[in-house]
């Protein structure tokens, strides 16, 4: 497997992929209208177009003989709702959900943070949803410690999420 910068060639692939995970975690009891409206405002091929081209965020992917099997974003310069600090932020990270524990999400985890060190930005934060109890366990086992909570807003609804952040000084 390789992880690698994505390419627009690879857009659409990312853009179903990163929709199947997101509906997989939070909406197994089916989708309603706010889930809709996020799935495809925020993850359409055109947002991951979008971080192709910026220069101020890295869209990686995880590929297997040709397939997408997952990705990551980063953005580099996000404002921490902790402590309102900009600094780099794990945007979003998602695996293949028949892949996922095999160690995908460690690659492209260990990646966007060596995009973080190339920038010569020494930390790297991310928010996980408060139920996610698989990605909190996640990110800790990685080495992310919790510094706060957030709300999140999805159409009128509200969610909390956990912030985490590793420091990435050698």
């Amino acid at each position: 497997m390789e992880v690698r910068r994505a390419t627009l060639t690879d857009v659409n692939n990312v853009a179903a992929l990163a929709i199947q995970v997101w509906l997989d975690t939070y909406a197994p009891l089916g989708v309603r209208s706010t889930m809709s409206d996020y799935v495809f405002s925020e993850l359409s091929p055109e947002r991951f177009q979008f971080f192709v081209h910026s220069p101020t965020h890295a869209l990686l992917v995880a590929a297997e003989k040709a397939h997408i099997v997952g990705l990551a974003v980063v953005s580099r310069n996000s404002t921490c709702p902790v402590d309102t600090t900009p600094r780099p932020e794990l945007d979003k990270l998602y695996v293949q959900p028949a892949l996922q524990r095999r160690g995908v999400g460690r690659q492209l985890l260990r990646a966007a943070e060596a995009e973080c060190v190339t920038w010569s930005l020494p930390a790297l934060w991310l928010a996980v949803w408060e139920h996610n109890q698989r990605a909190i366990d996640f990110y800790e086992g990685c080495g992310y410690a919790a510094i706060g909570a957030a709300e999140i807003h999805l159409g009128p609804e509200k969610h909390r999420n956990l912030v985490y952040q590793k420091s990435l000084a050698s």
